[in-house]
């Protein structure tokens, strides 16, 4: 995997696949990183509509970020809610064309990078969703792209 990086400075470690190990203190004291990010890292893509359940999140765990894991699970039990509800019924069949149906925008879309909208095409693959660009920033990931869903403007490496 390739990466392009300011690497934290000590005490971070590099393992021998090339994984930077760090602790969140370390990181938060690390300057900025910009780089891909190995697989056994969890990630992070908190985008602008999600900031009231960031801030909630933060202030009730002291956690200075709330995990891709959190947000998304989050995100899909409101999906299930609301697949339930026009359903009527906790019918595996009714769920799932409520689901296959469903064109949601704001509430559980705002967990989810796109559009603001949330809906599923024929083959059940989510139309509208997009890439997000996240970089670290003072030890914080933070979703840099695109401008509608960022937290923080890029910052680049001085040359």
């Amino acid at each position: 995997m390739s990466s392009t990086s300011h690497a934290p400075s000590a005490p971070c470690r590099t393992n021998t696949s090339g994984t930077i190990g760090c602790t969140r203190a370390e990181l938060k004291a690390s300057p900025v990183t910009i780089s891909t990010l190995p697989p056994d890292v969890v990630a992070d893509w908190t985008t602008s509509a999600q900031k009231d359940f960031v801030a909630e999140v933060k202030k009730k765990t002291g956690e200075p970020w709330p995990t891709q894991h959190f947000v998304t699970t989050y995100g899909d039990m409101w999906i299930f809610k609301a697949a339930l509800e026009a359903a009527g019924k906790a019918d595996r069949e009714a769920v799932a064309k409520a689901l296959h149906d469903m064109n949601l925008s704001g509430g559980a879309a705002n967990f989810f990078p796109g559009n603001g909208r949330l809906k599923f095409d024929d083959n059940g693959r989510r139309e509208g969703a997009s890439l997000l660009i996240v970089q670290w920033q003072k030890g914080v990931p933070i979703t840099v792209y695109p401008a509608k869903d960022a937290i923080s403007p890029p910052l680049w490496p001085k040359q």
